[in-house]
């Protein structure tokens, strides 16, 4: 070059914003197919599903997590909203629970409008978080995405990042564990129905969260964002239903069939019963309104097995 000046970098303008790229999707759920309808219904899972680099260090179903926040902003960790989608699975509208973004078919382009609307009491919309985490004993360069519609979800993150910054200052780049545990959620219509919902721990203690505490400066300069999550796309992209979050009520009716064999084995169970097994039964009955053995959904038919003793109730591996 004349004069021997070498240009290798543009000085203004250039340089984006540091990302940390996202790596691929966790789900809380596989999709299954009805006997009876044919039709596809989401099935919530006790474990994580999880892409081939994580089960390579996990295993095929794990239930628990090593994971980190890489951002001390919620915004980021994990932003949530009300949110619609089409059948294509594009979003048509989100929201914040006062004012939303709306796409107008007919005039081709978003308009703002109230927030929630009448969808959200026709099921057509629903509460959607997107948790973005790394999982340091599989990689630290990039971030993985955990779709959630579960609302207790999506608090307890938030209960996490909360309690961390208020003992360290950060929540940034500490050690947690991210496990599913079954719980008793009540329905909309009074039933109770086990549910896999996120716990947060931390085997920190206190010489380590010292050691945290003076580190925070170090860390905080570690100012790196998160590649946004993926919000909507192709089904076999963003398969928005197989999260098992959202179900309507006519597929819980169609998506379990017991068998005789099933039936058979309750039954069995059943006689075997001894007082105060009897009365958790019967509450179990009428909690959840089974008259009939066709009245069992899948879940219902886990929850009783376990409760019959036919089979423990698992957790973490």
């Amino acid at each position: 070059m004349e004069n021997g000046k070498r240009f290798t970098e543009i000085k203004k303008g250039f340089r984006r914003t540091q990302y940390i790229p996202r790596a691929g999707k966790i789900r809380l759920g596989i999709k299954k197919i009805s006997q009876k309808s044919g039709k596809e219904f989401p099935f919530e899972t006790d474990y994580f599903i999880c892409p081939p680099e994580v089960i390579a260090v996990y295993g095929e179903k794990p239930r628990l997590l090593d994971i980190m926040f890489a951002s001390d902003d919620p915004a980021v960790t994990i932003p949530f909203c009300y949110k619609r989608y089409g059948s294509n699975q594009k979003i048509q509208c989100k929201g914040d629970g006062e004012s939303a973004i709306y796409f107008d078919i007919e005039k081709k382009e978003m308009i703002e409008r109230k927030c929630p609307c009448e969808a959200l009491k026709q099921k057509k919309c629903a509460k959607r978080g997107h948790l973005m985490v790394l999982l340091p004993r599989v990689s630290l360069g990039s971030a993985y995405q955990i779709d959630t519609g579960s609302g207790s979800n999506i608090n307890r993150v938030l209960d996490a990042m909360d309690y961390w910054q208020k003992a360290v200052g950060r929540c940034k780049f500490i050690p947690l564990t991210l496990e599913r545990v079954a719980e008793k959620i009540s329905e909309p219509d009074g039933k109770m129905m086990t549910h896999y919902l996120f716990r947060f721990s931390s085997q920190v203690n206190s010489d380590l969260l010292n050691q945290a505490i003076e580190n925070k400066e170090k860390i905080l300069s570690l100012d790196f964002k998160i590649e946004p999550p993926i919000e909507d796309g192709k089904l076999d992209d963003t398969p928005i239903i197989s999260e098992g979050e959202i179900i309507d009520e006519a597929d819980k009716k169609t998506a379990f069939e017991i068998t005789d064999d099933e039936i058979k084995e309750l039954t069995e169970a059943i006689k075997k019963l001894a007082y105060p097994d009897e009365r958790k039964l019967k509450l179990f009955k009428a909690e959840n309104k089974i008259k009939k053995w066709k009245d069992l959904t899948e879940e219902m038919y886990a929850e009783l097995r376990i409760l019959l003793g036919i089979q423990e109730i698992p957790f973490g591996e």
